[in-house]
């Protein structure tokens, strides 16, 4: 008999509905900017380079504000859902 780890986040089929964001925002057309163009590997890139320019010239400021939230908030998502897989698979 299989053993459950109990979260059906994860292990079952509901959607997680528990809140992951550490860094609370309002989302904006450039926070949703940001997120669309980290679902692809070069434009990724593209947006630390624009990003890199910026800190070095002191631009859009407000803008890098907003795209540190979001970057922290996908970190800290991803390795929750991971840890919550790891602990699934590992209490089967």
């Amino acid at each position: 008999m299989e053993k459950h780890c109990g979260n059906d986040d994860i292990c079952g089929d509901k959607i997680m509905s528990e809140p992951v964001n550490v860094i609370a925002f309002v989302e904006t057309d450039f926070t949703a900017h940001v997120r669309e163009r980290l679902q692809d590997k070069g434009r990724s890139f593209e947006l630390a380079e624009w990003a890199f320019r910026c800190i070095q010239s002191g631009e859009n400021k407000e803008e890098m504000l907003q795209m540190v939230g979001v970057l922290v908030n996908e970190v800290f998502f991803q390795r929750k859902i991971i840890a919550d897989m790891e602990n699934c698979v590992r209490n089967k």
